[in-house]
């Protein structure tokens, strides 16, 4: 039986006491599905240490708006998981998340 890499390294990550690093893997993989594509667009999440996910964002108007939704957020990363892995959500500026932006080839209209 083939086992999938996240099943090889929850395992050894959990062996190695690294449980919240899991922890931090699985939101991130889930971040899309449970934010939706308006947010995971702007947003991505940066770290979780002790029960607090950063998420990053370039724009300080994207900021603000993930400010007043930090407690969906959480709802939403928490439901996901099927724990409550994230107690707070703090956002900070950062990169933006990867994908095509509005400066990109591909996400330009072909006329």
């Amino acid at each position: 039986m083939i086992e999938s890499l996240r099943d090889l390294l929850e395992r050894a990550l959990a062996r190695a006491g690294l449980e919240a690093t899991s922890d931090a893997f699985r939101v991130a993989e889930a971040w899309e599905e449970a934010v939706g594509p308006a947010v995971a667009s702007r947003a991505r999440p940066a770290g979780l240490e002790r029960g607090e996910l950063l998420v990053a964002a370039p724009d300080a108007v994207w900021r603000q708006e993930l400010v007043l939704l930090a407690p969906d957020i959480k709802q939403k990363i928490n439901r996901a998981l099927g724990a409550e892995v994230v107690q707070r959500v703090r956002i900070v500026g950062g990169p933006p998340p990867p994908g095509p932006g509005p400066g990109d080839r591909d996400s330009r209209r072909r006329g």
